[in-house]
């Protein structure tokens, strides 16, 4: 079964475009209906960095509402009478779905870079413990543990001993149980 998903992203989200609303709200004093776009904008690249494409998707959708609802006019609608409100509306969306699906991008590849490092520091310190092992059951054991943590799991090692038992050689976690059942 998938895991339910997760509300807070979109809960953040509305929060980040409410406060770029309110930075609008009082920069529309001061600078022309284009400049209020780039808060908007600015709030979707938070968006899409911290939290991810789908969110910015909603941030985008959101964000130009907003704008379109309270800085064009007629103000308090979702009607644009004047054809340049129109055109800057449909650029902002245009531009906003744009800057989301590049930061969600790039939130990808930020978390496959950390996965990435991750990987190379656990196989580096696994050449490590390879390389200082003196004996085979210190292989075995840094084996085993390097394969449970790669795979989130726990990992054993059984090799046939005397009279075809399987004998425990390494494992991660406990492994008495399997020992007992090896008998």
């Amino acid at each position: 079964r998938l895991p339910a998903p997760s509300w807070k992203p979109y809960d953040a989200t509305v929060l980040i475009c409410v406060g770029a609303t309110a930075i609008s709200q009082v920069l529309d004093q001061f600078v022309g209906l284009l400049s209020l776009g780039v808060v908007f904008l600015l709030a979707v690249l938070v968006v899409a960095v911290r939290f991810g494409l789908f969110p910015a998707l909603f941030a985008s959708l959101l964000s130009s509402m907003l704008y379109n609802y309270l800085f064009t006019e007629p103000r308090f609608s979702l009607i644009v009478h004047d054809r340049d409100d129109f055109a800057a509306v449909v650029s902002f969306f245009l531009a906003a779905l744009l800057v989301g699906n590049l930061g969600g991008r790039l939130r990808q590849q930020i978390e496959a870079l950390r996965t990435s490092t991750r990987r190379a520091q656990e196989q580096a310190e696994l050449s490590r413990r390879l390389a200082s092992a003196l004996e085979q059951r210190e292989v075995v054991r840094a084996t085993v543990e390097h394969l449970a943590n790669t795979l989130s799991t726990e990992a054993v090692l059984m090799q046939p001993g005397a009279e075809g038992r399987l004998i425990v050689m390494a494992g991660s976690g406990n492994t008495r149980p399997l020992e007992e059942l090896a008998q």
